[in-house]
C-alpha cells in the first residue's frame, strides 16, 4: 500500500479528521535562531504491522495552510514499538521502533511545498534530524528538529488516529455476535489459485459478506459444506480475507448499516475459521473470526442458502460484492 500519494490527498479528508491549530509558542530545547515552520494536524493513520518486522506504523501529515493549502506538506512515516505514537523518532531506512522512514520523495518521510493545494516543485525526503510526539489528553504536539539544528517544524493541536490500514473500521477492539436470519450465495467457478469461489452474504443484527473457496469442481448452485480458514491464498478451504481498494471494501467483511447498502462500521476478517454444514437443505455457519484491529467476531446461522450461478458474469479480476463505505470526517 503506497501511503505518499500527493494526488489522494484531497481524498484523504474524507476518511481522516483534518484538525484546525493554534499558535504556537516557543519550544523548550529549541534553538530560537531556528527557523521555525508552524504546522496543523491533517492527519494521524494507523496502520498496523505495516512493513511486516513487529512495528506500529504511523502515517502522520501536516500542514502549514489548512485552509488554502499553499506552504510546507510535510508527511512522517513512524515506526512505533506499539500503539502508542508518543515517543521520540530518529531517521531510519530499515524501519526500526523508534524511528521514522527517511524519505525518497515517494515512499517515507518526505516534504513538499504547496500552492494552492498543487505541489511546487518535486517532493524531498527528510533523511535526517529527530522527531518527538507528545500527547496531553486529545492534544497531540510533534516537533520535528534536522540533523544541523537550522530547521524545526511544529505542530500542535487536537486529533483522533484514524485507521488508515482498515478505513471504516473502529480502533478499539471488541467482541461481536453476528447472529443472521438471511442468506444467499453466488459461485464464481474456478479462482485459478486451486479453488471455486463463492461470497455468502448475510443479514441479521448485522452483516456480513464471506468469500470463501471450495475444491475445483463444486456445485455451481450449492455451498459446500466444510471447515474454511481464512488464508489469502485461493486455495480450497479458504477463506478470502477483507480487505480496502479504491474506495471499496473487499469481503471478507462484516460491517454495520442502517440502510442495508452503505457501512456505517466494518471490520475487515484476517483470521480465524468458520464451518459450514448442511443437512436436507438447512445450512449451519459457525465460527470466531478476528478483524484487522483484533476484534473477535462469532458468527452464526441456520437456514437456507440460495445460490446463484455467476461464474459467466464480469472478468475474473473484477470486484465482487463490493460494499461502500460512507465517507468520515
Amino acid at each position: 500500500m503506497k501511503k505518499f500519494f500527493f494526488a489522494a490527498l484531497a481524498a484523504v479528508t474524507v476518511l481522516f479528521a483534518a484538525c484546525g491549530h493554534e499558535p504556537v509558542g516557543p519550544t523548550p530545547g529549541v534553538d530560537p535562531n531556528a527557523e521555525t515552520v508552524e504546522l496543523s494536524i491533517y492527519s494521524i493513520a494507523w496502520y498496523g504491522d505495516y512493513y511486516g518486522n513487529g512495528t506500529t506504523n504511523f502515517f502522520v501529515q501536516l500542514l502549514e495552510d489548512d485552509v488554502n493549502y499553499d506552504g510546507a506538506y510535510v508527511m512522517f512515516d513512524l515506526c512505533a514499538a506499539s500503539n502508542d505514537i508518543v515517543g521520540t523518532y530518529t531517521a531510519n531506512t530499515t524501519a526500526e521502533a523508534g524511528t521514522f522512514v527517511a524519505g525518497d520523495g515517494e515512499q517515507g518521510s518526505n516534504i513538499v511545498e504547496l500552492a494552492g493545494g498543487e505541489a511546487d516543485g518535486d517532493p524531498e525526503g527528510i533523511v535526517d534530524g529527530t522527531l518527538v510526539v507528545t500527547k496531553s489528553g486529545n492534544t497531540y504536539k510533534f516537533v520535528y528538529t534536522s540533523a544541523d539544528g537550522k530547521k524545526v517544524y511544529v505542530a500542535e493541536g487536537a486529533a483522533e488516529i484514524s485507521n488508515g490500514a482498515f478505513p471504516g473500521e473502529p480502533m478499539e477492539a471488541t467482541n461481536i455476535t453476528v447472529n443472521a436470519t438471511q442468506a444467499e450465495a453466488v459461485y464464481y467457478g474456478d479462482n485459478g489459485y486451486g479453488g471455486d469461489e463463492y461470497v455468502i452474504n448475510l443479514a441479521g443484527n448485522y452483516y456480513a459478506a464471506i468469500d470463501l473457496c471450495a475444491a475445483n469442481g463444486s456445485s455451481a448452485t450449492a455451498v459446500p459444506a466444510g471447515t474454511y480458514t481464512v488464508a489469502g491464498t485461493g486455495a480450497a478451504g479458504s477463506i478470502n480475507p477483507g480487505m480496502y481498494y479504491s474506495g471499496y471494501l473487499i469481503p471478507t467483511i462484516v460491517y454495520s448499516s442502517a440502510d442495508g447498502q452503505s457501512v456505517d462500521e466494518a471490520w475487515y476478517v484476517q483470521s480465524g475459521s468458520l464451518t459450514i454444514a448442511e443437512a436436507n437443505g438447512t445450512y449451519t455457519i459457525s465460527g470466531t473470526v478476528v478483524s484487522g484491529f483484533g476484534s473477535q467476531i462469532t458468527i452464526n446461522y441456520s437456514g437456507a442458502i440460495a445460490c446463484e450461478d455467476g461464474s459467466q458474469q464480469a472478468p475474473r479480476m473484477a470486484m465482487r460484492r463490493n460494499v461502500v463505505v460512507k465517507g468520515r470526517k
